[in-house]
């Protein structure tokens, strides 16, 4: 199966783009992980197939791209909503 046909998201599409796993290997991860009934991230560490460290950088990697998103949504793509959303609170 190749790679691109594998829906993935969160921190298995991020462990796929920083190249730590292909596709198959995360859903072959994934779904021996919800056999065990073992936690995604306990089974590629017990398992050594990506080292902690590699997963907390990758985490790391995702909150930083969403907390700039959202800050760019919030503050420069979206002014007036969020000046129409203070002066509801401030009218109530």
């Amino acid at each position: 199966m190749a790679a691109n046909s594998i829906s993935l998201g969160g921190l298995a599409r991020r462990l796929v783009v920083d190249e730590l796993l292909d596709g198959d290997a995360v859903k072959e991860a994934s779904e021996q992980a919800q056999k065990d009934r073992t936690p995604f991230v306990k089974h590629l560490v017990d398992r050594e197939l990506v080292s902690a460290i590699d997963i907390a950088n990758a985490l790391a990697e995702m909150h930083w791209s969403l907390s700039q998103e959202r800050q760019e949504m919030l503050y420069n793509k979206k002014p007036f909503f969020r000046l129409r959303k203070m002066s509801k609170a401030v009218a109530n």
